[in-house]
């Protein structure tokens, strides 16, 4: 796997989400928001607040943007950026290599490259924005749920290039730059761990099967009875191609 982008992958996380959550959106509320229906929760909020935030989902699209400058113009939503990256020394590996990356062909290595790992601590940002009506207590639930779908999904998050450590969240704050319009907002960091992967472009070393079990007895000059050729493709003085033989024992 080559450069990760985490905020794109983050993306596909809450936008696989949200639309499971629309399509299945009786079962998520009851999933997500149990809670609100525990007897010190009921009269408050309950099965009641649970139909609102129903009406709120159903009657309102989270877009999710990248671009700040149209936050004011998507609201309600959700805006993904990366705040930082980081090499994680303490993770490196020696000279950065990592291991080969062997092809096979007709049951032989016919190419093998050197793959080099850089790791990563990436800060991927989450912000949720919304405005009247909804306000503050919708806000309280769409946070809940971004924050659902990237920890219930971990393996989803592994398998496309990141290893979530931990989350931090800001408190809620309503936004004085778009004053007069009321517009709530709450901010979530994510810390990631990915390794950036680089597969060396020129061909490293070639194992070739040499009839191990055949042969004449007598070999010409440069031939083997038996054993295995070992081609490197990088000579470090000359840059030609070099040959080896391990004979069979």
């Amino acid at each position: 796997m080559g450069f990760i982008f985490g905020d794109l992958i983050v993306e596909t996380i809450l936008t696989e989400g949200l639309a499971d959550f629309r399509a299945n959106i009786d079962d998520r509320l009851d999933m997500f928001y149990d809670q609100l229906k525990e007897s010190y929760l009921s009269t408050e909020y309950g099965q009641a607040e649970l139909d609102r935030f129903k009406q709120y989902i159903n009657d309102n699209e989270i877009s999710i943007v990248h671009n700040w400058n149209i936050v004011s113009q998507r609201v309600p939503c959700i805006f993904i950026q990366n705040v930082s990256s980081q090499e994680q020394v303490q993770r490196t590996f020696i000279n950065d290599f990592s291991g080969n990356i062997d092809t096979i062909g007709a049951g032989v290595i016919t190419d093998r490259r050197e793959e080099f790992s850089f790791p990563f601590n990436e800060q991927v940002q989450v912000g949720i924005h919304v405005n009247d009506p909804g306000g503050p207590t919708a806000l309280r639930w769409l946070y809940a749920m971004v924050v659902y779908f990237l920890i219930s999904r971990k393996d989803d998050l592994v398998d496309r290039g990141l290893e979530l450590s931990t989350f931090s969240a800001t408190d809620f704050n309503r936004l004085n730059e778009f004053l007069p319009e009321n517009i709530f907002s709450r901010y979530i960091t994510f810390n990631f761990i990915n390794y950036v992967s680089i597969k060396d472009i020129t061909p490293s070393t070639i194992i070739t099967d040499i009839d191990l079990h055949g042969g004449n007895n007598a070999s010409a000059p440069g031939e083997v009875q038996g054993g295995i050729k070992v081609e490197s493709g990088r000579d470090p003085e000359t840059e030609d191609s070099s040959f080896y033989t391990i004979d069979e024992t």
